[in-house]
């Protein structure tokens, strides 16, 4: 599910994976583009901030379908 709504979340704020790998202060956008392709998964402290950044808890972006909310 997070693979998902980080594609949603991000689509939805406009924000290319360069950007969204800028606000997070990530060295390489590469890893969203990982993250995106369900190939990794962030560290919980990655988590935090994504799920901090959107708004929305670890929880939800990481167990809901956030485009059908």
């Amino acid at each position: 599910m997070f693979s998902k709504n980080l594609i949603y979340l991000r689509k939805k704020s406009n924000l290319s994976i360069a950007e969204l790998s800028e606000a997070l202060k990530l060295n390489d956008y590469k890893i969203i583009e990982k993250w995106e392709n369900n190939l990794e998964t962030p560290k919980v402290i990655i988590l935090s901030k994504i799920s901090h950044f959107f708004g929305i808890t670890i929880d939800d972006l990481m167990e809901k379908d956030l485009s059908n909310y």
